[in-house]
């Protein structure tokens, strides 16, 4: 039997054509032997049409060629070494097999980080593809039906990054990773498909919240919450406004002269700094208020022992003004 290859290319297509076009065990049968061809480290990739269809295992050439010219142009490419996955094709599979992970029978566990509240235990749980950091003891950060008792934060984790990790590696983990996502936020880049971000603060005006849970008007411990949406993949992350200047210029040259570590630990109130070679943890104070409505302006504190740094931002999240103590300004 000859076995010619398809020569065909793929127009552009709306969404439910891309789902008709991966809704296939052929297809993506295809994707997945491309991408165990796949060698980063390597630059010829690429599987000729027959290692291909080999290793798919279907018995009609011709229904093979079919399903292969569906995926060109858009998932595979043809290259001088054969075939191989474009970027989207490779991140595709990356996503599916992210996905695919084993829980690694993960429920709760306890981890050395006290709640910063109340000061009480803390521990992580794993539920629905993330992860939720949450109080022993008080209401934590945020309160609705969709996380559980005392969140302190959340995030999504795929279930094949919790395979070969402690709670506490985990922890770490997810610390490290706070800051690329939050430098990618800020910086109007969605982390999942890096399409433009909608971003827009959100304030509760009625806030009320008891001393060991949050508002009841708007499930959160702080008024003032910044939002980001995409809009590509409509991707949704919430978060603190002093989050969102972390990663300001003004903001890691403050840390940096105090000699603080900038990685300090995501959700603690506490700097770590080096002192006589050691590192040492020391209280923080990172304040955010409204100060205005029309126009909208919100104001963030960063205090370490007698210096303050303050940065105000706007509605759309822009720092309009950077104060210091010792008197310098920006802006």
């Amino acid at each position: 039997m000859e076995i010619t290859p398809p020569d065909g290319e793929i127009p552009d297509i709306e969404p439910e054509e891309v789902f008709e076009i991966l809704g296939n065990e052929i297809r993506m049968g295809t994707l997945k032997a491309l991408w165990e061809a796949y060698d980063p480290l390597s630059s010829a990739n690429g599987l000729s049409f027959s290692a291909l269809y080999d290793a798919v295992s279907v018995s009609d050439s011709g229904q093979f060629n079919y399903h292969l010219d569906r995926l060109r142009g858009r998932y595979v490419e043809r290259t001088d070494e054969g075939y191989e996955l474009l970027p989207v094709g490779l991140k595709l599979v990356q996503s599916v097999i992210a996905g695919a992970g084993q829980e690694s029978g993960f429920d709760s566990a306890p981890v050395a980080t006290d709640c910063p509240r109340c000061g009480s235990d803390t521990r992580l749980t794993y539920d629905g593809g993330r992860v939720y950091h949450v109080c022993t003891e008080c209401g934590g950060q945020f309160q609705s039906e969709e996380y559980p008792d005392g969140t302190l934060w959340g995030k999504s984790f795929p279930p094949a990054g919790l395979a070969h990790r402690s709670p506490e590696e985990l922890f770490a983990t997810l610390t490290f990773l706070d800051w690329p996502m939050s430098a990618r936020l800020t910086g109007n880049v969605c982390p999942r498909c890096s399409g433009v971000l909608d971003q827009s603060l959100d304030v509760c005006h009625e806030h009320n919240p008891a001393e060991d849970t949050p508002c009841p008007n708007c499930g959160y411990s702080k008024p003032i919450r910044a939002h980001w949406v995409c809009a590509v993949c409509k991707h949704h992350a919430t978060g603190s406004v002093s989050g969102v200047v972390k990663n300001h210029p003004a903001v890691i040259s403050f840390l940096y002269e105090h000699d603080i570590d900038f990685g300090y630990p995501y959700g603690t109130n506490e700097f770590e700094t080096v002192v006589d070679n050691e590192r040492v943890r020391e209280e923080r104070t990172y304040e955010q208020d409204l100060v205005s409505t029309d126009p909208t302006r919100v104001r963030v504190t960063l205090a370490y022992e007698d210096d303050e740094l303050v940065l105000t931002l706007d509605a759309d999240l822009e720092v309009v003004d950077i104060d210091r103590s010792d008197g310098r300004r920006g802006i």
